[in-house]
């Protein structure tokens, strides 16, 4: 059962939700291309549709874009709460660039 106190991501103000797995694999270079465009296109339609989503596995380049596109307001604060405890040298999951910097 979904509880608030998972750090999974979900939309809270939902009484339901789905969940959607595309998994695809590209075999050549002009193949992995094309995938790219068709999950950005995914996306945009999802925006305009006003379709709240979260990507896992997702990139993005900074720590705004996973503050408000992945974990939302409601989450970010305790996400952060919880890394400054559990993680405050931002040694884990440095690749994703959700923090740059130490939070000690």
């Amino acid at each position: 059962r979904w509880d608030s106190d998972l750090s999974a991501v979900f939309p809270e103000e939902e009484e339901m939700f789905y969940t959607v797995g595309i998994l695809r694999s590209a075999v050549s270079d002009g193949d992995l291309g094309r995938l790219e465009e068709q999950n950005d296109e995914i996306l945009r339609f999802c925006e305009e549709a006003r379709i709240r989503c979260v990507e896992y596995l997702s990139y993005y380049p900074d720590q705004a874009g996973w503050e408000k596109k992945h974990f939302g307001p409601a989450k970010w604060a305790r996400f952060v709460e919880r890394k400054r405890k559990y993680d405050p040298k931002a040694i884990l999951s440095r690749g994703q660039r959700i923090f740059t910097s130490s939070l000690a």
